[in-house]
C-alpha cells in the first residue's frame, strides 16, 4: 500500500482494503487486488456536461455507485454511508 496513492479518507481506506482482502487470491492484499480508480466521492462537484447536478441528483448518483460496488447488498451499503437502513430504503424508493 506504500506505493498507492489513496486520495480519500481513512474510512475509505477501510472500506476499500475489506474488499481488497475478501476479493485477494492469497493472503496478501497485492496491489492488483485495489480497485483501478479509488471508489470514493468525488472531490469536485458532479455534472451533466456543463450543468452542475442539483444535490438530490448527486445524492441519488452517488448511493447508486455505492450499491453497485457493493453488489445490491443494501445492509452494507447503509452502513458505508453511515445511515439507517430504513432511511437508505426509503431513499432508493423515491428514485424509483
Amino acid at each position: 500500500l506504500h506505493r498507492y496513492h489513496w486520495p480519500g479518507n481513512v474510512r475509505e481506506l477501510e472500506n476499500a482494503m475489506e474488499r481488497a482482502m475478501a476479493l485477494a487470491q492469497g493472503d496478501r492484499v497485492e496491489l492488483e487486488d485495489l480497485a483501478e480508480e479509488p471508489r470514493v466521492a468525488p472531490r469536485r462537484p458532479l455534472t451533466n456536461g456543463a450543468k452542475i447536478l442539483p444535490l438530490n441528483e448527486a445524492e441519488r448518483e452517488y448511493i447508486q455507485s455505492v450499491l453497485k460496488l457493493n453488489d445490491g447488498n443494501r445492509v452494507k451499503t447503509a452502513e458505508q454511508l453511515e445511515i439507517g437502513s430504513s432511511t437508505l430504503y426509503r431513499k432508493l424508493k423515491s428514485y424509483g
